[in-house]
């Protein structure tokens, strides 16, 4: 489990408390980090920590003393994100044990935690599924970026009504991080631009692989997740990511030649507007 991460910028004793469960999808570019970034810039506190094995499952979680741990942790957790295999939520046969240990395990464990469920719902790989080399993988259920994430959403509800029950005190929230993508794409489009382009924004949205998320990627999951946590917008706000612990890591896996591309100001200005309009897209979303 990853060490408790605490905001400094704040003075207030109301704070927010986020516990991370899933995978890379969370520690590539330090989502956490970005969300307390977004937070810090509106002088408000957040502490974060996390379980975040590359590739894990929620029912590889289910097993994992680390998860237990962190969700009996100290300070009482106002959130608890909770985030799947990419390749799992869309698809009904593999999603039957994600079904199971959310019903069986997650569910009572939630229940005593007392805080707020927030779904992690992600986006379709770039250009329909991919494996973990980044080459095509289960086209059959997953064959383009909107079968993906249609299928991806479809999922992440059938989650929140198995673990709504377990905290009937609380509205088990979705963030919808796959759709604010399939927004930009859908601009792209609008503006006559090819989305897998490589100079396309959407294109750049993830890294080399076709699945992780790219630096801007996750910023502009960091901008749904503080919407979602914080119940209020992030346009406007000043906060930009700068530089990654991972980035050498990353650099050994694409090649000596491949440098992330950091979030200039103006991408950071619309990504926080696509948050915003990913936001208020259903009813089940925080907004």
């Amino acid at each position: 489990m990853r060490g408790l991460s605490t905001s400094t910028m704040a003075s207030t004793d109301d704070y927010t408390a986020v516990a991370f469960i899933g995978n890379s999808y969370i520690y590539f570019n330090e989502l956490p980090t970005q969300i307390q970034g977004l937070f810090d810039s509106t002088q408000t506190v957040i502490k974060t920590a996390q379980v975040t094995p590359g590739g894990q499952t929620l029912s590889g979680h289910s097993s994992d003393d680390k998860v237990a741990a962190l969700l009996c942790n100290s300070p009482p957790w106002t959130h608890v994100i909770m985030q799947d295999n990419s390749r799992i939520p869309g698809d009904e046969a593999a999603r039957v044990a994600s079904e199971a240990v959310l019903h069986e395990h997650f569910g009572p464990a939630l229940n005593r935690v007392g805080a707020t469920v927030v779904l992690y719902s992600t986006w379709g790989h770039r250009d329909g599924c991919v494996g973990m080399d980044g080459t095509p993988s289960r086209r059959d259920i997953y064959p383009s970026f909107e079968v993906m994430l249609e299928k991806l959403t479809a999922g992440y509800l059938r989650y929140a009504e198995i673990l709504q029950p377990f905290v009937p005190d609380k509205k088990v929230l979705i963030a919808p991080v796959g759709q604010a993508f399939g927004l930009v794409k859908l601009d792209e489009c609008a503006a006559g631009r090819d989305p897998l382009n490589h100079q396309s924004l959407f294109y750049r949205l993830y890294v080399p692989d076709n699945f992780h998320p790219s630096r801007i990627g996750t910023y502009l999951a960091a901008c749904v997740f503080y919407g979602v946590l914080s119940g209020k917008s992030p346009v406007g706000l000043s906060y930009i990511p700068r530089g990654c612990a991972h980035d050498t890591r990353l650099q050994k896996k694409f090649g000596e030649d491949w440098r992330p591309e950091e979030v200039s100001p103006s991408t950071a200005s619309y990504l926080q507007e696509v948050a915003h309009r990913a936001l208020g897209t259903q009813p089940w979303y925080a907004a």
